[in-house]
C-alpha cells in the first residue's frame, strides 16, 4: 500500500492520482479517481529475509540485494503487465506509484513497447541514483508527475531519448535536485502535450536541452518552471506544437542559452514569453529565441520584479 498522507496535500486532488488541471490535457485514461492506491506487484522474496511486506518497487534502494538491476525490474514488470489477457490488470500492472528507485538504467537501444492503450504510472516516484534511458525508445504515454530526482551528486540522462506516444509525456511538478538534466538531442514525437508546468531544477542543476525536438500535435507547456540558478540550453532546440509552447511565469539562470531556436509555433511561443523572470542581470535577447521581436522582451521581468533593461 502507497500511503498518500506522504504525498502533496490531504485532498484526493493534491495528489495527482486525480488529474483535474485545466489546460493539461486530462483524459480518462489519466484519472485513477480513487482515494488510496494499493500496489499491483508481488511481495519481494529477499534471498535472506524472505519474503517482503513491499514489492521490488517500493522497498528502499539500500535494502535490495546487490545484483538487483531495477531497470531490468521495470522492464520485466512492463512485459508482465503487456502478457494480461485481462485489461484491468494490465492496467494496474503499469502502475508505479511511489516507488522507490536507486539507479535506473535501460539501455540504449531499449524499446519500450505500446501494445495498450494504458499509460506508465510513476507518479510520486522517488530516484535516489542515477537514471540512465539514454537512447531508449518510449512507446507507452509517460506520466511522471511528482517525481522526485534529489541525489545532488546524480545524473539524469534522457539524451536520444525517444518520446513516442499518440497521447502525453508529463514531469508536471517534479523535482529535479541533481547534478544535471540531459535531454540533449531527445526527440518528444506526442499527440497530445508535453508538460513541465510548475517542474523545478536545483539550484546547482545543468540542464540542457539542446538539439532537442518537440513535434507535438497539442501544447509544449514549461509555464512555471524554476530552472535554478546554474545554466539552461535549449540551444537549436526545434519546437513544432500545434497549439503552441508555453513558456508563461517561467524563471530562468543568468546563464540561460535560447540560441537559434526553430519555433515553427512561433506566435504562440511569442505571446506566451512575455513574463519570463531572469534571477540575475540576464538581458531579454540571452532568454528569448532570436526568432522573437524586441517588442516581445519588453516585459522581460527579474526574480525582483524590475524590467530587464
Amino acid at each position: 500500500m502507497s500511503d498518500p498522507s506522504n504525498w502533496h496535500g490531504e485532498a484526493p486532488s493534491d495528489w495527482l492520482l486525480v488529474d483535474t488541471q485545466p489546460g493539461q490535457d486530462a483524459t480518462p485514461d489519466h484519472r485513477l479517481e480513487v482515494e488510496s492506491w494499493e500496489c499491483p506487484h508481488d511481495a519481494f522474496e529477499h534471498p535472506s529475509r524472505g519474503t517482503l511486506p513491499t514489492c521490488i518497487f517500493h522497498t528502499p534502494p539500500h535494502e535490495l540485494p546487490d545484483n538487483i538491476d531495477e531497470g531490468e525490474a521495470l522492464l520485466e514488470a512492463l512485459d508482465r503487465a503487456t502478457e494480461a489477457r485481462d485489461t484491468e490488470i494490465t492496467r494496474r500492472r503499469k502502475q508505479f506509484i511511489g516507488a522507490n528507485f536507486g539507479n535506473l538504467e535501460i539501455a540504449a537501444g531499449t524499446t519500450i513497447a505500446a501494445d495498450d492503450d494504458y499509460p506508465i504510472r510513476l507518479t510520486h516516484a522517488r530516484f535516489s541514483g542515477d537514471v540512465d534511458l539514454s537512447g531508449v525508445r518510449i512507446e507507452p504515454s509517460l506520466d511522471a508527475r511528482g517525481c522526485g530526482f534529489d541525489s545532488r551528486f546524480s545524473n539524469v540522462d534522457f539524451s536520444q531519448t525517444k518520446f513516442c506516444t499518440d497521447d502525453r509525456v508529463t514531469f508536471r511538478e517534479s523535482v529535479f535536485d541533481v547534478a544535471t538534466v540531459d535531454f540533449n538531442r531527445a526527440e518528444f514525437d506526442v499527440g497530445r502535450s508535453v508538460i513541465f508546468t510548475e517542474s523545478e531544477f536545483g539550484s546547482r542543476t545543468v540542464v540542457d536541452f539542446s538539439l532537442s525536438e518537440f513535434d507535438v500535435g497539442g501544447t509544449v507547456h514549461f509555464g512555471n518552471v524554476d530552472f535554478g540558478y546554474r545554466m539552461i540550453h535549449f540551444d537549436q532546440t526545434t519546437f513544432n506544437s500545434g497549439t503552441g509552447t508555453i513558456f508563461w511565469d517561467a524563471e530562468f539562470p543568468d546563464d540561460t542559452d535560447f540560441t537559434s531556436p526553430i519555433a515553427h509555433s512561433q506566435a504562440r511561443v511569442t505571446s506566451t514569453l512575455g513574463d519570463c523572470r531572469s534571477k540575475g542581470r540576464a538581458t531579454s535577447h540571452s532568454i528569448v529565441p532570436h526568432s522573437m521581436s524586441k517588442e516581445t522582451c519588453h516585459s522581460l521581468k527579474r526574480r525582483s520584479g524590475q524590467s530587464a533593461k
